[in-house]
């Protein structure tokens, strides 16, 4: 069944007269278990153009290849499935996953910024910074790419943040010398330091004075309050003070509207107590209440306090004191920034945008040149091979020529480099790499099968001559390798 469908897949791949999916539109990935079956039909809806579909196919052999434990197979198909237009983001998220799970830091990197570009045009300034981070673990003692990191958390204003990269980068900078970054360091850090507000742990100061005018006629002063006790719902003592008549009538009001409405329940224009003129107001509409008919001041209280808080509450807040005529007046409150970055210690809020911030993020970039790549050359000679049995020739083409670069692997990545490149329609660039690998092979083991396989190319492109030459050399070294002699016996004929 799976080798029916896997066919009919391929016929529709193949058909000259266009895609047509109509056969297979009722078919769902969740239902499928053939990886071979879902990367095809991948394939073909990314050439119908229908990315959704597609995606949801690649996407579930991807789940069965890393079920079965092959990352590299499933990095071959995510990557396929990355290319096709208006992917969603996390396909480059979870690319990178794969990368460096397997080692591959540098590819890691690269799809992480992928995402974090696409999500800071969604404006998920969240996630931006996630991904910088991200490619920041990757390579902990990478001093330079920490530092463009703390430079974005400087300009997004995350300065906490920034303070704490700043400080580890210049620790891996320092005994590399590096002047100018020490410089910028030393800069940024003493900005951040006079931007301190003194206070530890959101402690409040032990003593708050109040500037008064000298010559002035009021004292602040009252008893001492145990703020600690308070806070637990405590009855607190307090010493007594001098009390005038008029504070008498204010606390008589006060506590006619506590009856109605507990202190501390109250809105903050009575919670403090009133001025003389708002004494006035409550007192005169507490003589009409005791004068009018039916009813008590009491049971109307609350009529008579929301009243006033109302006409209280339009103007502009305001405490007067008779000192000088001193004024202490509640600014207006600024709208906040809609912001989408929070920074849980402080507190701060920062957007990853704006022009002064594509400078950074561009430093960013730069600065992810020093990643350094990682030595896992079976590696990239096994994605190689996943790659190119999924007939991505050019990456396959790529991680080949990263493990030809290692002695241990040169001669068999060469030999399908070089196939590669046929199945290209590239034989010269084939014969090219052949030789290229016979300069630098040191065994007669690895020459041998560069010999053959050069042969073998040469006389595809019926180059019989210089065919002839590959195969005597392989007969100089084994006279009885494969089919050498019949060879040489059928051109020289």
């Amino acid at each position: 069944m799976a080798d029916r469908l896997l066919e009919k897949i391929r016929q529709a791949l193949a058909d000259p007269a266009g895609i047509d999916t109509t056969p297979f539109d009722d078919l769902t990935p969740n239902r499928l278990e053939e990886v071979a079956s879902l990367n095809a039909l991948g394939d073909l809806y990314g050439r119908a153009g229908d990315t959704a579909r597609a995606y949801g196919f690649y996407r579930r052999a991807v789940e069965l290849y890393q079920a079965d434990g092959y990352n590299t197979k499933a990095i071959a198909v995510l990557r396929k499935a990355a290319r096709l237009p208006a992917v969603p983001s996390s396909a480059f998220w979870e690319l990178g996953e794969l990368y460096a799970a397997e080692g591959f830091r540098a590819e890691a990197s690269q799809q992480y910024l992928r995402y974090a570009d696409a999500e800071r045009e969604r404006g998920k300034s969240d996630s931006v910074l996630r991904a910088y981070e991200r490619i920041v673990e990757l390579e902990p003692g990478n001093g330079r790419i920490r530092l463009a990191l703390a430079e974005i958390y400087y300009q997004s204003g995350l300065r906490d943040r920034a303070a704490e990269q700043f400080r580890s980068a210049r620790e891996l900078l320092e005994p590399a010398e590096e002047t100018d970054e020490a410089r910028r360091i030393a800069d940024r850090l003493a900005d951040l330091a006079d931007d301190a507000t003194g206070f530890e742990d959101d402690a409040l100061p032990e003593e708050l004075e109040l500037p008064v005018d000298e010559g002035s006629e009021a004292v602040i002063d009252g008893p001492a309050i145990d703020l600690e006790a308070e806070m637990r719902g405590e009855k607190v003592p307090v010493a007594e003070s001098p009390v005038s008549e008029e504070s008498e009538e204010s606390e008589d009001v006060l506590d006619l509207a506590d009856e109605a409405e507990p202190h501390h329940q109250r809105p903050r224009s009575l919670r403090n107590g009133p001025d003389t003129e708002e004494l006035d107001i409550l007192r005169g509409a507490l003589d009409e209440l005791e004068q009018a008919e039916g009813g008590t001041a009491e049971e109307s209280v609350d009529v008579i306090e929301n009243d006033f808080i109302r006409s209280v509450d339009e103007e502009p807040a305001k405490v007067s004191a008779k000192a000088d005529d001193l004024e202490v007046i509640e600014e207006p409150t600024a709208a906040e920034p809609e912001l989408s970055i929070i920074d849980g210690e402080s507190g701060e809020s920062a957007r990853v945008e704006g022009p002064g911030l594509d400078e950074v993020v561009d430093d960013f970039k730069d600065a992810m040149s020093t990643l350094t790549e990682g030595d896992d050359p079976q590696g990239h000679y096994d994605l190689g091979i996943a790659y190119k049995e999924m007939g991505m020739l050019d990456d396959a083409v790529v991680e080949f020529q990263a493990a030809a670069r290692h002695k241990r692997l040169r001669d068999k990545a060469a030999c399908l480099l070089a196939e590669c490149f046929i199945d290209m329609g590239r034989p010269e660039l084939a014969v090219k790499e052949l030789r290229r690998a016979l300069a630098a092979a040191g065994s007669e083991d690895e020459r041998l099968g560069l010999h053959y396989r050069l042969a073998r190319t040469l006389l595809a492109r019926d180059r019989r001559s210089e065919a002839l030459d590959e195969f005597l050399e392989c007969y100089a070294i084994d006279v009885g390798y494969r089919d050498v002699a019949e060879q040489i016996k059928r051109l020289r004929g």
